[in-house]
């Protein structure tokens, strides 16, 4: 499933043109930055809510 979901990414940079392939590199940058921001902050909330002993 994550090489289908790979290849397909991978596709559809290859066929368009390379200015297009620069944007579509950069959304997709920022994309995954900010899911890895969003599961960081998570993560670590959820981590010191344990260490407190809070529940939310």
């Amino acid at each position: 499933m994550k090489r289908l979901f790979s290849f397909m990414l991978c596709s559809i940079g290859v066929i368009l043109p390379w200015r297009a392939r620069v944007i579509y590199s950069e959304i997709l940058g920022w994309l995954y930055q900010f899911v890895y921001f969003i599961y960081f902050s998570t993560l670590k909330l959820i981590v010191s809510k344990l260490k407190n002993g809070k529940s939310p």
